[in-house]
């Protein structure tokens, strides 16, 4: 596929799915954990519901794995998000392909508007990444963002 049209096609999968997930923002929280996808955020509200003060944000409001609730036209948009974006998470902005590279900074960009929109407290708030995809986005924003950052196996040991 020509770039310009997987730049296009990425575009109109986002606008369409980006609702799929919306980030529950508490707003006097302490902790903030980041999941994934909008697969996982159900997952982890429930681990911590009525437990901890805390936001969940997800780093994808789309799912980068197919399903079959997408539009099947998306299906060939799934061989870049799915393998190189999820998969090779650990490949961050360093991809062969430059649609990963663009996908993945379009999803950190996304990630930090919706951070700096809760108007949480950067000095005092604590960010648990809840995987080891997350964690590389997370790391991507620490030193800009200048939070703090807790693992999640220490998250749930102290807290759950």
């Amino acid at each position: 596929m020509y770039e310009n049209e997987w730049l296009r096609l990425s575009r109109c999968y986002f606008m369409e799915y980006k609702k799929l997930a919306s980030d529950i923002i508490h707003k006097d929280a302490q902790y903030y954990l980041i999941v994934d996808t909008p697969e996982h955020m159900k997952e982890i509200e429930s681990l911590v519901k009525g437990k901890v003060n805390c936001s969940i944000f997800c780093i994808s409001r789309v799912p980068l794995q197919w399903t079959p609730k997408i539009d099947s036209k998306y299906e060939s948009l799934f061989n870049v998000l799915d393998h190189e974006v999820y998969q090779e998470y650990h490949l961050f902005n360093h991809h062969s392909s430059e649609d990963a590279n663009k996908f993945e900074q379009a999803l950190l960009y996304d990630f930090k508007n919706r951070l700096l929109k809760t108007g949480m407290d950067q000095q005092q708030a604590i960010v648990v990444a809840c995987s080891e995809f997350s964690e590389v986005y997370v790391k991507e924003l620490k030193d800009e963002m200048k939070f703090n950052v807790n693992q999640w196996e220490t998250f749930k040991r102290n807290y759950l």
